[in-house]
């Protein structure tokens, strides 16, 4: 295929949702505190709101059945925002120690490009980077709204957790998403193509996308899936929960054994993206 001819597509089949991830002990101990919060929350209410019947309004009067129920949802509600505030803490606590920071304020992502779906929208809540392994990863939280993450996940909207790759300049856009309707129960050599849709702009570069050894660990569910766009390869996990250290760790690990089965090598974490405005004024330099 000559530079010259358009690119093609190939739809051939899409990755798996990660196990979960492994939490320490402190980290389940936590876990367990606050779901008993909760449920203690909930219990609360629900008591409240049995007690809130004729017998309760008859010995303490309606307004003061009211209130207890104000109080009650209050009371669930600051159980569950405190809760979300324990998980960011410790996300950010883990994040330093681990040498992670903060990115700046950044508006172009890999899938601002791919974005599908009239109206959809993709916003990012939470966003860290690091120079992993000599590649610089950028991971972090997000939701989407109208199918604005397209194949790459399974819901029209919804949130979950990101890690983005910087590749060593631009690539061809391809992409192995778990396909929404899932797969027929089949023999093993053929799950993969059952189970997962490939897309391809550069026909040229099927077979080494197609090759037995990332099958075979797409098959295993040894890697999430993946879309390469411009200069980055990114993944989603949904979730409903916010980004943890674990799953943000097991993202990471499974897209960069993903380059290593494609040989994709690493950008220079040093030198500078071109962004579009870039482009822009290079381009115009160019003319007479």
């Amino acid at each position: 295929m000559s530079s010259t001819d358009p690119p093609r597509r190939s739809w051939v089949s899409r990755s798996p949702a990660p196990p979960p991830p492994r939490t320490g002990f402190w980290g389940g101990c936590l876990t367990i505190a606050g779901m008993g919060a909760m449920c203690c929350g909930a219990t609360a209410v629900l008591a409240t709101v049995k007690l809130s019947g004729r017998a309760l309004a008859h010995q303490v009067g309606a307004p003061a059945a009211l209130l207890l129920l104000v109080l009650g949802a209050v009371v669930l509600v600051a159980v569950v925002s405190a809760w979300h505030r324990l998980r960011q803490w410790r996300l950010d606590r883990w994040a330093a120690a681990d040498g992670w920071s903060a990115v700046p304020d950044r508006k172009i992502w890999p899938w601002s490009a791919r974005q599908l779906g009239e109206g959809g929208a993709v916003t990012v809540t939470h966003a860290l980077t690091k120079i992993v392994d000599g590649r610089e990863v950028t991971a972090g939280a997000l939701r989407w709204e109208h199918d604005g993450l397209g194949g790459a996940v399974s819901r029209s909207s919804g949130t979950g957790t990101f890690v983005a790759i910087r590749l060593s300049g631009e690539h061809p856009g391809a992409s192995v998403h778990r396909r929404r309707s899932g797969g027929r129960r089949v023999r093993d050599e053929e799950l993969f193509l059952t189970e997962y849709r490939i897309v391809i702009d550069d026909l040229s570069l099927a077979d080494r996308f197609t090759a037995v050894a990332l099958r075979r660990a797409h098959v295993r569910r040894e890697v999430p899936t993946w879309t390469i766009s411009g200069d980055e390869i990114y993944t989603v996990c949904e979730s409903v929960r916010t980004a943890t250290p674990g799953r943000i760790e097991e993202l990471t690990t499974g897209l960069l054994r993903v380059l290593a089965l494609l040989e994709i090598p690493a950008a220079d974490p040093g030198a500078p993206r071109q962004t579009p405005e870039d482009t822009e004024v290079s381009s115009g330099a160019d003319e007479p």
